[in-house]
């Protein structure tokens, strides 16, 4: 029998005649597989129940790729009087381009559940490719499965940060494709580095942060092991040379705004991408994550001779520092440094995964909690994004009783359940469903490629309910000229609404309100 496996001596994967592994442990596999292929069913399965998409940003990024499947695919027949889109490269604009290629072949509803699934995807699928790129053994990627899929959910997919959690998944893709150049100098290899990096760039800009810092870490690590040589680092660095030129001289300096690094609040954030809709249900849940991968330390045998150990714990270092070093926000973008945290977890587990390669035998215990993470998950997640998934479903009924082309002031009263500010954007399906102007769509700054052609201007931000705002003369005059309707989340206090206003469409989670001239 032929098993692929990696020569810690050579530092390379290469084929080799086995020994058959005793029955139990064969077992071991097949009822893991069993249990991954089970598992992702019913990940995709709830996903893509989410008809009415309740994920806070979600909305926002489908009525905008809807838009622009409109005026690329259509000749803007039903937005071209409202957008514009010139297309360039920059990041957001590759996920765009996939979600309005999705929504033209598809339509918007499929499409927006499509999307959802993918993302959730990427990071297993993604991660998978790595371990088996650096020579993790069958056991080692069908044990990441169901620890992956508990990874996959974090709060930033639930946020609807989908650009970013692509853009994550291309950066474990090029990393894999980088060891491969620094190992071999292969020219595939440097190909596939170099374009899974843009690739990633153009997804989100993060990416390219994060992309430089952890090819960084592997050249050193494998300079340190002399497992590569120079001239393929100052190669392999040429894609990221290229990309951060790229975007200084595109983006005319940096991004105004105060930064803010948030002092000691770090430390508490640290495990922040992991709190979702329920602070203790979700901190049991973290802890029996850092339960597993404790155990597979403590059963496995960390090799400082081993570059897959060793690569990986570098790497969960190199991020956290990462994290440490960004700040919090600048001006409206928030959570920067926050986009380093889902690594530092991700190679933490890579880390446990190569230590336990070493393992005289498969751990049994690590497989059942492993599984029993991901179905807790899985139950955890599924209670509160069916019940709001229901809520949904009656606002957007509400908002497709908008009349055509209507201008719509949405209005975000809900507030957050848990971490996340689940219905923020639903405004947005009154452009979906009644082709509405809507002024909250993503335009501008990073989606510089996108803009309204005649945006309403003097518009309180979508915040201004959920921050306890009161609208002023000036601000109730700006909207009583340039809107039509209301589209209100209920319950919500009219007495924060000073306009003359009458419900002409409503249900228990929305109202339509025509604003009385």
């Amino acid at each position: 029998m032929l098993r692929r496996v990696f020569t810690v001596e050579r530092g390379e994967v290469e084929w080799r005649a086995s020994p058959e592994r005793p029955r139990s442990q064969r077992t071991l596999l097949e009822v893991l597989a069993v249990a991954v292929a089970l598992l992702s069913a019913g990940y995709l399965l709830l996903l893509w129940s989410l008809d009415a998409l309740p994920i806070q940003d979600l909305p926002n990024h489908l009525a905008r790729a809807t838009v622009e499947a409109d005026l690329l695919f259509h000749d803007g027949r039903r937005f071209g009087s409202m957008f514009a889109v010139d297309l360039e490269l920059w990041p957001f604009v590759g996920g765009d381009l996939a979600l309005a290629g999705l929504v033209a072949v598809f339509g918007s509803d499929v499409a927006g559940r499509l999307w959802l699934m993918a993302v959730a995807a990427s990071l297993p699928l993604s991660l998978a490719a790595y371990l088996r790129t650096t020579g993790h053994s069958a056991y080692g990627v069908l044990l990441s499965f169901p620890l992956s899929l508990y990874l996959t959910t974090d709060w930033a997919l639930l946020s609807g940060l989908h650009h970013y959690r692509l853009g994550l998944a291309f950066v474990l893709l090029a990393l894999a494709a980088g060891h491969v150049w620094l190992r071999s100098g292969s020219v595939g290899a440097y190909v596939a580095w170099a374009g899974l990096l843009a690739v990633s760039y153009l997804l989100h800009l993060s990416a390219l942060v994060l992309g430089a810092m952890g090819a960084a870490s592997i050249a050193l690590v494998s300079l340190a092991m002399r497992t590569t040589t120079w001239r393929r680092v100052v190669a392999g660095t040429l894609p990221v040379v290229a990309l951060a030129v790229w975007q200084a001289s595109y983006a005319g300096g940096a991004p105004d705004g105060d930064w803010s690094w948030g002092g000691l609040r770090k430390i508490v954030r640290l495990v922040s991408p992991y709190y979702r809709y329920d602070r203790l249900g979700d901190a049991a849940l973290f802890l029996l994550f850092a339960a597993v991968c404790v155990l597979l330390l403590v059963r496995g045998r960390a090799l400082r001779s081993d570059p897959r150990f060793v690569n990986a714990a570098a790497l969960a270092l190199v991020f956290l520092g990462t994290y440490a070093a960004l700040p919090f926000e600048s001006g409206r973008v928030y959570y920067i440094d926050s986009r380093a945290l889902p690594l530092v977890a991700i190679f933490v587990l890579v880390a446990s995964l190569a230590a336990v390669e070493h393992a005289p035998r498969r751990s049994t215990i690590a497989v059942v909690l492993a599984v029993l993470l991901a179905a807790a998950n899985l139950a955890a997640i599924s209670t509160p994004l069916i019940r709001h998934n229901a809520v949904m479903r009656q606002y957007r009924a509400v908002a497709a009783e908008i009349p055509a082309g209507a201008r719509v002031l949405p209005v975000a009263t809900a507030p957050h359940v848990g971490h996340v500010d689940m219905y923020l954007h639903a405004g947005a399906f009154a452009t979906l469903e009644a082709g509405a102007m809507t002024p909250y769509l993503f335009s501008g700054g990073p989606n510089r490629f996108f803009r309204y052609l005649a945006r309403p201007k003097g518009i309180v931000d979508e915040f201004w309910y959920q921050a306890g705002t009161t609208l002023d003369p000036h601000m109730r005059s700006a909207i009583v000229d340039q809107f039509d309707y209301l589209l209100v989340k209920k319950p919500y206090d009219p007495g924060r609404l000073p306009l003359p206003v009458q419900e002409v469409v409503g249900s228990e989670s929305a109202a339509l309100l025509k604003i009385i001239r």
